[in-house]
């Protein structure tokens, strides 16, 4: 089995409560809740869904339940965030729908727990340059 391993090419900005990861090979940025950051964080080939659930658990102070580890992972994969995915048949399953029903069961804690990556392209420098106002 692989464990999951975080990019180390990615470049990272903590913000307020969230954390910023920008991919210079796609030119996204993606924006990690506290859950995503710290399941993120712990990414490092050597722990296992248990240890990330022990970890990410003892970090966000509330118990954290396999799968929002799973669905964190898959966000993480998803985004290319990760350099070696993770491989396990739960995760593989895990869908969209089930996750948000999972995430509905525990709303008092979902806040916290769940985690959640948002993406955004970003231009590269040539594309983002303004030529000024346009002419009348």
């Amino acid at each position: 089995m692989k464990l999951p391993q975080a990019r180390l090419d990615v470049l990272r900005t903590d913000l307020e409560g969230e954390v910023v990861l920008y991919d210079p090979e796609r030119h996204l940025a993606h924006s990690l809740n506290r859950a995503a950051a710290a399941i993120w964080n712990y990414c490092d080939g050597q722990n296992t869904l248990t240890g990330l659930r022990r970890l990410v658990s003892d970090e966000l102070g509330v118990a954290v339940d396999e799968s929002d580890i799973r669905l964190g992972l898959q966000q993480l994969e998803q985004t290319h965030l990760l350099a070696q995915n993770f491989e396990d048949d739960e995760t593989k399953r895990l869908n969209r729908r089930a996750a948000l029903k999972m995430a509905g069961r525990r709303l008092a804690v979902a806040a916290l727990a769940s985690p959640l990556v948002i993406s955004a392209l970003v231009p590269k420098p040539a594309a983002a340059v303004s030529f000024g106002p346009p002419s009348q």
